[in-house]
């Protein structure tokens, strides 16, 4: 089977490193406060404009994307859907090493940086594919059977051609479907895929 792999939400916990750090940098810049602790995006989570967005992201995109730990039970059970035979595509809307990114040397930075942070967390892969924020072409390609994604709007794109495992967040739990799986954790995700 192809699956495909998200990362930021799915191989990260993304939604508790912006709570943190937001917090921080609305205390120290004096922008914005936590109005919607269930927010998918830093926007509306801190009422910023996207000014104020970018400026929080630009700040703390490398700590994240560097620091930040693998979600539990991800390495483990990647290398057992591995075992399994399956092939891996990491696919991911990661700024800024997205193709549309004009800034050639800022975008290298940032894939080097997710290449390492997957080999640090022992991910591993067939394929890293870094795309736009619509997937879509990227799962043609590829024939991607199963994809593995946590946000509502790819959950509820990307389930009009292909199956989705939902990883549950706060900000997810309105988007069901009937090609829509919803698992909590990489064990639950592992069993899935393994009895399908």
């Amino acid at each position: 089977m192809n699956i495909g792999i998200d990362i930021d939400g799915v191989l990260t916990n993304i939604a508790e490193f912006a709570k943190e750090k937001g917090l921080e940098f609305c205390k120290e810049t004096g922008k914005g406060k936590l109005v919607k602790d269930t927010a998918y995006d830093t926007k509306e989570a801190f009422g910023w404009d996207q000014k104020t967005d970018d400026e929080f992201w630009s700040k703390y995109i490398f700590l994240y994307a560097s620091e930040n730990p693998a979600i539990e039970g991800a390495s483990k059970n990647i290398k057992k859907l591995k075992k399994d035979g399956n092939n891996l595509y990491i696919i991911t809307a990661r700024w800024p090493a997205g193709p549309d990114i004009t800034n050639i040397e800022l975008r290298d930075k940032m894939r080097n940086t997710v290449k390492e942070w997957l080999s640090k967390n022992e991910i591993i892969y067939d394929e890293l594919i870094f795309t736009t924020e619509d997937k879509s072409q990227a799962i043609k390609d590829k024939k991607i059977d199963l994809m593995i994604d946590d946000s509502p709007y790819n959950l509820r794109d990307l389930s009009k051609i292909t199956r989705m495992i939902c990883y549950d967040w706060p900000y997810n739990r309105d988007v069901n479907n009937e090609n829509i799986y919803r698992c909590n954790n990489w064990d639950e995700i592992y069993e899935y895929i393994k009895n399908m």
